[in-house]
């Protein structure tokens, strides 16, 4: 709902703006300015994160697409500001997901 929506927004906002967040090795910077590039594991810093990516409703309808039970094996909040900031070109994650940290093929 919207109203879900602005909720986890305002936790957003408030992570990015909290110092002992930002100064956590889980936390990238933009290279330019002191704007938060990315969170890596929000559920870590905040509640609202942590009570997403457990939602049962979330989790059933995603199972009934794959077809299978699902995990999270990484996430990442990336805060690119409006109008500035570093892109994200497009890529493929999974090389480096599956070398470094093990994620296995499907």
């Amino acid at each position: 709902s919207n109203e879900d929506l602005n909720e986890l927004r305002n936790k957003a906002l408030k992570m990015i703006s909290d110092p002992a967040i930002r100064n956590s090795p889980s936390v990238v910077m933009e290279p330019i300015g002191d704007q938060v590039r990315s969170i890596f594991a929000p559920e870590d810093f905040s509640s609202g994160f942590s009570e997403l990516v457990m939602n049962q409703k979330l989790l059933g309808s995603v199972k009934q697409i794959l077809g299978r039970d699902i995990y999270v094996y990484q996430s990442r909040l990336n805060c690119k500001p409006g109008n500035g900031g570093s892109g994200f070109p497009w890529h493929s994650d999974f090389e480096t997901w599956h070398v470094e940290d093990g994620m296995p093929r499907m």
